[in-house]
């Protein structure tokens, strides 16, 4: 699509859609925001960055929670690894059927 450093018409497309950029005074939904310390494609200071910036903007009282994987990326069994590099067990323990860990 091209570069935003360059273009205007592009920074303001990816604006148009960045989360971040997006937050607005209103009511949100009950969240639960999810990162990876160890997540290649998304660092884990954006997330908290954002749920940051929603606790200080958003005007209602519903729940918004942040948790953070310290081990793991969050995109889950599938694609994750273990600190040490190797894939975890594809045999879940604790999980729900299509393969997802349980939330309490």
């Amino acid at each position: 699509m091209g570069n935003p450093v360059d273009s205007a018409e592009v920074y303001a497309y990816m604006k148009s859609y960045a989360p971040y950029e997006n937050v607005e005074a209103k009511d949100y939904p009950p969240m639960l925001v999810t990162a990876g310390l160890n997540d290649p494609r998304v660092s884990y200071w954006e997330p908290a960055k954002w749920v940051a910036r929603l606790r200080a903007t958003k005007t209602d009282d519903n729940r918004l929670l942040l948790k953070t994987e310290m081990g793991r990326a969050t995109w889950g069994r599938r694609g994750a690894t273990t600190p040490g590099g190797t894939r975890p067990s594809s045999t879940p323990s604790s999980s729900t059927p299509s393969g997802s860990p349980r939330l309490p």
